[in-house]
């Protein structure tokens, strides 16, 4: 949501094992790499979160930012195209920008390309990052639209370094801000922190404490909105 004008960007989207033994989706992931069971697995995935989201979304200019794997990368085209109302739903394809710098330098060229490629299909494109340092290229960065900052992980305030990690977070936005690219700030664990957020100057933010996860798609409640009111005055 942006909090300047209290309307919803879009929404992020998640999936969670049931009955298994696994405990979260990026194990199961893995398990179905091993498998050769992954794209099916991301196929079951996107079906049914792409469906449900067009299905019961408020708005047509709602976004869904949906986590792919860069193993994944391949299986997009061909899976989402078979969804209904695929080309009515505004889909952004969130990479991890750790798997990124995990890749061979050569690889980027080819990354670039493929962000191109989904870019072409209309679909969006969106980098989440996991550290102040931004170790990629100049390249990469730019081809991205959005840039979400994982603020439980980046932004530590309840620690002795919390000074340090406040700083290194706000040099991490700076070095951003030449992208001109939405910054959006996720994973804020509490009010508290969705105010500092704000006051940083980044008012487009997600959190468990504004709008819990739901599997439905669901409106902000009416009391964050109250709340994001007062913050703004």
């Amino acid at each position: 949501i942006n909090i300047d004008n209290s309307k919803i960007l879009g929404y992020q989207s998640f999936a969670e094992p049931h009955d298994s033994f696994f405990e979260s989706i990026k194990e199961l992931k893995s398990y179905a790499m091993r498998t050769e069971d992954d794209r099916v697995l991301f196929a079951t995935i996107a079906r049914n979160v792409i469906t449900r989201f067009s299905l019961e979304k408020n708005g047509d200019a709602l976004r869904l930012f949906f986590p792919l794997n860069y193993s994944e990368r391949n299986y997009v085209n061909r899976t989402l195209s078979h969804i209904p109302n695929v080309k009515d739903t505004h889909i952004v394809l969130l990479y991890s920008e750790q798997e990124l710098c995990d890749l061979p330098n050569e690889s980027e060229e080819s990354v670039i390309a493929e962000i191109r490629t989904f870019k072409s299909k209309g679909y969006e494109v969106a980098l989440e990052l996991n550290d102040n340092d931004l170790t990629l290229s100049t390249s990469i960065y730019d081809s991205f639209d959005f840039f979400l900052i994982d603020v439980d992980v980046n932004l530590k305030l309840d620690n002795k370094s919390s000074q340090k990690s406040l700083y290194n977070f706000t040099g991490l936005v700076e070095k951003l801000l030449k992208y001109h690219r939405p910054i959006i700030a996720v994973d804020i664990p509490t009010w508290d922190s969705v105010e500092l957020i704000y006051k940083l100057g980044i008012p487009l933010i997600s959190s468990e404490a504004v709008s819990p996860a739901d599997e439905n798609v669901l409106p902000i409640p009416p009391k964050s909105i109250t709340k994001m009111n007062v913050m703004k005055k």
